[in-house]
This record gives C-alpha cells, structure tokens and sequence, in this order.
C-alpha cells in the first residue's frame, strides 16, 4: 500500500503556530465551547468543522492537549494526512507526557503512514509504560514487531499479554495464530485460529480449513 509523500502543509504550520499562542482573554469557558462543539461534529463524522472548532479552542487557550489528541486522530484515521497527524499527537504528548492513547495514537502514525517502526515500537511502549494493562498497545506493538521487524517473539509476546487483559480480544488470536502458522507451529495457529472464529473473526479459518492446514 502505498502513502502520501510526506510535506508540512498550511494546516501542520498553523498547528505549529497555535503552540506558541498566549492564552486569549476569553478565557476557558469559550474554548471549552469549541472543544464540546468539535467532539459532536467528530461523532457525527462532520471532520472538516471538527478541525475549525479545535482550532479556534487552541487559539484561545494553546493547552488543551485533548484537542491536539483529536485533531491527530482526525488527520491520522481520516484524512491519511500523516505529517498534520504526528504534529498534533506530539503536541498532546508534549503538553501531557503520561497521555498513553496519545502516545499509542502517535505508534499508529509511525507504524502505518511512515513505516517507521521503531519509533512506533517506542511510543507503543511509552503507551504501556503508562498504562500497564492497554492490551490495545501491546496488540499494535506486536503488529509492528510482526510486521516490519520480524521479531516474531516478541511479536508473540504482546499477543499473549494483550489476551491476558483482555481473553475476548479476536484479533489478537487472530494475529497470533499468523506468527505462529509463520514459524511452522501448527498446533498453536489452528488452535487461535479456531478461537478468533469463535470470536467472530472466520476468515482465516475458512482458508486453512480450504488448504488443509487446520482441521
């Protein structure tokens, strides 16, 4: 798959700026508006008034490192505007630096729009530093593991902590059944393979079941 060349857009600049913006005199309760405002916008899938309405919020009061979060995730998951994505994370890491999503966020931007994935596998460590049962960062981080370091035991090993906190977790049986049907370890594969189906997710055990791997 392949990803937009990566250049800092009129939109990452402006962000850049509001960093740096003293506080307005209208206060907090103005930019507790906007922010409110933006997140409905976000739940109704409205993205573009979304980031005028965390805008303005930052313009008034630069501190807010939810807004920065959201505006991330809005360029990161919808736009696919990378660079816009990673100035807004880093920010609300900045400005908070025990923000675990942030910084999981921020692994997902390294990971799937740079294919940076060691400066993925590090925020996705940070994530777990933080929060020590975010079985969503360690699923994330063995997906970088897995696949752009080939560091299938590890990749293995987040898997399996991610099932710890969370045994329903499918995709995460679901993945570590293809670490280990890639290490030629059949028993373990078939045996997530079954349990991601009886989870919902079929796809993988159709297929092994059409070529004879898994009974």
């Amino acid at each position: 798959m392949s990803y937009p060349i990566f250049r800092v857009s009129a939109v990452a600049l402006l962000l850049l700026l509001i960093a740096f913006l003293p506080v307005q005199a209208a206060g907090a309760g103005a930019a507790d508006k906007y922010f409110s405002r933006a997140i409905k916008y976000m739940d109704k899938g409205d993205f573009d008034k979304a980031i005028a309405d965390f805008t303005k919020a930052l313009k008034i009061n630069p501190y807010l490192a939810e807004a920065y979060y959201n505006l991330g995730l809005i360029f990161g998951k919808e736009k696919h505007d990378y660079e816009n994505a990673i100035v807004g994370l880093s920010r609300a890491v900045q400005l908070n630096p025990k923000y675990a999503e942030a910084h999981n966020s921020l692994g997902e931007v390294y990971r799937i729009g740079k294919k940076d994935y060691d400066k993925a596998v590090a925020e996705y460590s940070e994530a777990i530093k933080i929060k020590k049962d975010f079985a969503e960062a360690y699923y994330n981080r063995g997906i970088a593991f897995f696949e752009g370091k080939k560091e299938y035991d590890n990749a293995t090993a987040d898997y399996t902590k991610a099932l710890e906190i969370n045994r329903n977790f499918a995709a995460a049986y679901y993945n570590r059944a293809i670490v280990y049907m890639t290490k030629g370890d059949k028993t373990n594969g078939c045996g997530d393979i079954a349990r991601a189906c009886e989870l919902g997710m079929c796809e993988y055990a159709q297929h092994v079941k059409s070529t004879g791997e898994c009974k």
